[in-house]
């Protein structure tokens, strides 16, 4: 209820003080790696003088709508999404900006509408060289940029709770083609119809990998706690607690509860001694604050990341792996070598996301 009342009173803000410009993405408070997003783009914005704000993609009818508008990136691009800011704001489209996005998989697809749309957008830019020589060539633009995630940009490690140096181990679990049923999670996932269209090789294991994964991560959390460490979960989404504490609770030293402040995060990741990531933020939030991670690949996003940073695909588990070598998957969270960049090539990204959101400003404020 309270952050329904809040919801309602950001609205209402919305429509009595209207900011400069209007930040859209998946800012409900349900993802912490979404708001990270957001809260990227805001803090540079504002920085450069504007008065940016965060508003919900989802509730454009709402809320009172900017002359400006900057779509705050991450998997917000679906054609849905993009069809809606079409319908409702295409006379905007001069003064629109896209930073950091990852567009759907059919995007080649889209409708002629959303297409049109995206062409006449001022600015995009995606979050990883692949998507960007995509969404290029289907627009058949040579603007469009590459910069790694708006997260990258973020300062400071926040307020963590845990307290490093005591071998602390820290994971982020998520329902991984698992399905809460209103009793429990059973394996599956909403995408398996559109696997079955587009008739995806991933089909055969989407009944399989949630046991597998589970598993896995069962086994590698004991062996870090028979080696003595203190394991740690940190949650990136409400439901991300209520898995971890379903299958991993004999695994588990300490669940944190879950917390939409961007920096109380960055600073539990901070304080680990070690993390097993799965959400694409949890992976970033390790690279960025130097902690010796080992991913795990639920998503072609994930790997892309890796690409890009240049680090080889096999520091992290992929996802059919759960299922055909599961054993060497334990193995690899418990003994592989983790991924740590060094600051020369962290500040470079820094720079570059920071770079790359203000130019998107500059180019929808400046005649």
């Amino acid at each position: 209820m309270k952050a329904r009342i809040r919801k309602w009173g950001k609205e209402l803000y919305h429509w009595i003080d209207q900011p400069d410009v209007s930040i859209l993405g998946a800012y409900h408070g349900e993802n912490v790696g979404d708001l990270a997003l957001g809260n990227a783009v805001c803090e540079l914005v504002n920085q450069a003088g504007g008065t940016g704000s965060l508003q919900d993609l989802y509730r454009l009818e709402r809320q009172r709508i900017g002359d400006t508008i900057i779509l705050g990136g991450g998997a917000t691009g679906v054609e849905n999404n993009i069809l809606r800011l079409a319908d409702g704001y295409s006379d905007r489209a001069s003064r629109t900006a896209m930073v950091g996005m990852d567009f759907s998989g059919d995007f080649a697809d889209y409708s002629d509408e959303a297409l049109s749309y995206l062409q006449n957008v001022r600015y995009i830019s995606c979050r990883s060289k692949e998507q960007t020589k995509m969404v290029g060539e289907a627009l058949q633009r040579e603007d469009i940029q590459f910069h790694y995630d708006n997260a990258f940009s973020l300062k400071g490690t926040g307020n963590p709770s845990i307290v490093r140096g005591d071998r602390t181990l820290g994971y982020n679990a998520l329902n991984l083609f698992m399905m809460w049923t209103g009793e429990r999670f059973e394996p599956g996932t909403p995408l398996e119809e559109w696997y079955r269209k587009v008739d995806s090789p991933i089909l055969p294991y989407v009944k399989r990998i949630g046991p597998a994964y589970i598993r896995v991560l069962s086994e590698a959390l004991s062996a870090y706690q028979g080696m003595g460490y203190k394991v740690v979960h940190i949650p990136f989404t409400p439901e991300d607690s209520l898995f971890a504490e379903t299958h991993f609770r004999s695994q588990t030293d300490t669940f944190l509860s879950y917390s939409s402040n961007v920096n109380d995060v960055v600073g539990h990741v901070s304080n680990c001694d070690r993390l097993l990531s799965t959400r694409y933020h949890s992976l970033i939030f390790g690279v960025k604050c130097q902690i010796p991670t080992i991913p795990i690949l639920y998503a072609v996003k994930c790997a892309d990341l890796l690409k890009d940073l240049g680090v080889k695909k096999k520091l992290g588990v992929e996802r059919t792996d759960l299922v055909d070598e599961t054993q060497s998957c334990v193995d690899q969270l418990v003994d592989g070598t983790p991924i740590v960049l060094d600051s020369n090539q962290l500040e470079t990204i820094r720079r570059g996301v920071r770079g790359g959101i203000e130019e998107a400003y500059r180019s929808i404020t400046q005649n």
